[in-house]
């Protein structure tokens, strides 16, 4: 039987930040992917939030030490990690949230997975 895939979010730290670390997203994830591949980890690059080395990734039963070793050796940084099950709580959580009217001047930063 096939394990379920399971989203993680991962978070880098240093990258993009007050102008040190500076890696266009499309080198991180062109960097992740390239890693995932040459590592044979079985780790999908799904998507990345903003500037700042946000990401998430899609596998299937890749132990999270495995995840954060895998994410070091491809961007040199480390990464907190949040857990599937975490994701689906507050992804649960906030789609449970009234969406606020929107504010001329100000955007918002969060939305449902």
């Amino acid at each position: 039987m096939e394990q379920e895939k399971q989203v993680w979010l991962c978070f880098f730290r240093g990258v993009n930040a007050f102008g040190k670390g500076t890696i266009p997203m499309s080198e991180l994830q062109y960097k992740c992917s390239t890693t995932f591949k040459k590592l044979g980890v079985n780790l999908f690059f799904l998507d990345y939030y903003d500037s700042k080395g946000n990401i998430g990734v899609l596998s299937d039963g890749v132990p999270v030490e495995d995840i954060q070793n895998t994410l070091f050796q491809a961007i040199g940084k480390t990464c907190a990690i949040v857990r599937p099950d975490v994701v689906k709580q507050v992804n649960l959580a906030l789609r449970d949230l009234d969406i606020p009217p929107s504010v001329f001047g100000q955007e918002r930063t969060w939305s449902c997975l």
